[in-house]
């Protein structure tokens, strides 16, 4: 039988992905890149919350909406990047079999 506590954090998340669904992905993008500078400019460790907002002209509470904690803004932010680096590349064009 679940915890008391185990119930609430699967409903927690819950609530978390079904609000993540009303977010706009604009101001998601917006998050990610004043993240991704504090995180290139100051590492991990010493990039706090408060920065990040700053720098992407967002409240902090904005920025918890859109991701749980910071290791899960700086997962995302990688996830972001990669994403972006493939709308770039274009395919290679297929070449003859020998």
């Amino acid at each position: 039988m679940p915890k008391k506590s185990d119930k609430k954090s699967g409903k927690k998340s819950a609530e978390k992905s079904d609000k993540a669904a009303e977010l706009s992905p604009a101001k998601r993008e917006q998050i990610l890149c004043g993240a991704q500078a504090v995180f290139c400019e100051e590492g991990y460790e010493r990039a706090c919350m408060d920065t990040i907002a700053s720098r992407a002209g967002v409240s902090k509470a904005t920025i918890y909406n859109h991701f749980e904690d910071k290791r899960d803004l700086l997962r995302a932010t990688f996830e972001w990047q990669i994403s972006e680096a493939r709308k770039r590349i274009q395919p290679l064009p297929e070449t003859p079999s020998e």
